[in-house]
């Protein structure tokens, strides 16, 4: 449980979400709705993404 708190202490902020909406809605409505319930929320600094290096495949042996 300790190891999950963590996580979410460290990667859980509204700076570092993302919605995923379809369907038939009102754009400015709904931008509307989302900053009154969530531009409350204060961000925070979240690590940086770890940099993960291309793989020359050409250099694969299989």
């Amino acid at each position: 449980m300790d190891e999950l708190n963590e996580f979410y202490r460290k990667w859980y902020a509204p700076n570092n979400a993302t919605f995923v909406i379809s369907g038939n809605f009102d754009k400015a409505s709904l931008l509307k709705s989302l900053d009154q319930k969530f531009s409350s929320i204060p961000a925070r600094k979240v690590p940086e993404q770890a940099v993960v290096p291309d793989i020359d495949l050409t250099k694969v042996k299989g």
